[in-house]
């Protein structure tokens, strides 16, 4: 028997090794490369790339970092350790979320399995949260309840204010509809795999060529009587008198005016209904980033702020700094490139347009790199799983087919996310590891048709599965008992993984299975 502890067994397959499977190296090195990659319309664009990646993070069942743990409470919750921001999963595990967007059934993929075998622990916004019904590996989720985009179309008056960028917060109605509206989140306020609530997506609160300015708007609202009229009145008249006269900064801190109270009264009504997990905002956009009032209001009552980035090539650092300056950390709910390689026509959607899936991965590593390296970030998720029908903007085509350049960026950068985070903040997160090694053991491997499964210690397995590379689920077995064998005679050459549930923790490896004809 030989412990997996990151070392090859016997074969010249390496272990992908998910959970308690110890890399062996107490500190991972990063190294980077610059380069290019093309855009179509805007040149070409400086990148940073990450080399090779040789370690795994040693992940808890939820995806939180199992070297280093703070206070559970049975819910994810926000924590900042030595200057940096990160999530902490229910189990006190740090936590950085990695997620995909719009994350559907069909094409005979296991999921969640299918995206967290490249990195991925989270099923972003606008994802079918019935992909962990009955999922014996369950992954974090996070729901939009649409509290301004449902009250907006309560009648014709709401609609037409909305129509012309106006969110209704100042109604006294919104505060009474909000409390009626959040009554159904306490249906989900125990699952401890609920990352967070999103209250809407993209409001039109802030300024652009559509609308004209956030503040004149709502002082150009023809109903004098109006609530929305009167409370941006009553605003600038507190500001600058009954003779007042509009300045750059008054119409920048009416940003955080409207948003500070669309957050208070929003947030109060979902905490009401749900006090145990996490209000992560409106999925802010557009020039919205570009308003330091937002977040300095924002942090006043949300615990993360969620931010849909498009047009920007690499986030910076002052722009990443305002939009952690509110005392709470970010992550970026949205962002893609589309390649013109894909053959679609592209023609919708707001993310880069580049020649080829090289580009594509290279956009996205270099995007990711920066977000990482910030100590604000807490996450980012990635729009999206499968492709529109007109548009490239999937990890996967509509055919199920993955983009392998994305899909090995992906996992390149999220494989040990934290050992990757740590390295490039320069901030140990300074908590001891729980746990010593467990050793976890599959042998004789390669086999020929039979494998053994063992541990070292005294942990209790329940459930073992084992999936094909491309995803598909081969066997599934419960009520087990270790050692444990397993017969795979008919199966084809090739390597698979395995997985072992046991005691609350995942562990994953891999083995060959080659073309002899003997069981070992």
């Amino acid at each position: 028997m030989v412990g997996l502890k990151g070392k090859f067994i016997r074969s010249t397959v390496a272990l992908t090794i998910v959970a308690l499977i110890h890399s062996g190296i107490g500190s991972a090195q990063f190294t980077f490369s610059s380069g290019t990659a093309n855009t179509t319309n805007s040149g070409t664009k400086s990148v940073r790339l990450l080399n090779e990646v040789t370690t795994t993070a040693e992940l808890s069942v939820y995806g939180g970092n199992l070297k280093s743990k703070g206070n559970a409470t049975g819910y994810f919750q926000i924590t900042k350790v030595n200057g940096c921001w990160y999530l902490i999963d229910p189990d006190g595990y740090l936590f950085f979320t990695v997620g995909v967007n719009s994350v559907s059934k069909g094409g005979g993929v296991q999921l969640p399995d299918f995206l967290r075998n490249i990195g991925t622990n989270t099923l972003g916004c606008w994802s079918d949260e019935t992909i962990n019904d009955g999922a014996l590996h369950k992954m974090a989720y996070c729901p939009r309840w649409n509290f301004m985009l449902t009250y907006k179309n309560s009648t014709q008056r709401t609609k037409d204010m909305y129509t012309a960028g106006i969110i209704p917060v100042f109604d006294p109605a919104y505060i009474t509809f909000c409390n009626n509206h959040a009554m159904q989140l306490s249906g989900t306020s125990t699952d401890p795999f609920l990352l967070g609530h999103f209250s809407d997506n993209e409001l039109p609160i802030y300024d652009n060529t559509t609308y004209g300015n956030l503040l004149d708007r709502f002082l150009a609202i023809a109903d004098k009587s109006d609530p929305n009229y009167l409370a941006a009145k009553s605003w600038i008249v507190g500001r600058r008198g009954e003779s007042y006269t509009i300045t750059s900064e008054d119409r920048e801190l009416f940003h955080g005016y409207l948003l500070g109270n669309y957050y208070r009264i929003t947030g109060e009504a979902i905490k009401r209904y749900d006090p145990n997990h996490l209000y992560l905002g409106s999925r802010l956009h557009g020039a919205a980033k570009d308003k330091p009032s937002i977040f300095i209001e924002a942090g006043k009552y949300v615990d993360m702020i969620s931010i849909n980035v498009y047009s920007v090539w690499t986030p910076s650092t002052t722009q990443m700094n305002m939009w952690s300056s509110g005392g709470k950390p970010f992550f970026v709910t949205e962002f893609y490139a589309k390649a013109q390689d894909a053959g679609l026509p592209n023609t919708e959607g707001a993310g880069w347009l580049v020649p080829t899936q090289s580009d594509r991965a290279k956009f996205f590593e270099n995007f990711t790199l920066a977000l990482i390296e910030h100590p604000g970030c807490v996450g980012y998720h990635h729009f999206r799983y499968i492709d529109d029908a007109d548009a490239n903007k999937g990890l996967i085509n509509a055919s199920y087919q993955w983009y392998e350049p994305l899909k090995n960026s992906f996992y390149k950068v999220a494989r040990d996310i934290y050992g990757l985070r740590e390295f490039m903040t320069g901030q140990s997160t300074g908590i001891k590891r729980e746990r010593s090694s467990e050793v976890f053991s599959i042998y004789p491997n390669p086999t020929s048709g039979v494998i053994n499964i063992s541990f070292s210690t005294g942990i209790k397995p329940s459930d073992i599965e084992i999936f094909s590379l491309d995803g598909k689920i081969i066997q599934h077995l419960t009520k087990i008992e270790f050692p444990y064998t397993i017969e795979m005679p008919l199966s084809p050459p090739g390597i698979y993984i395995i997985r072992v549930l046991a005691d609350n923790l995942l562990f994953t490896g891999s083995f060959l299975k080659n073309e002899e004809s003997h069981l070992e």
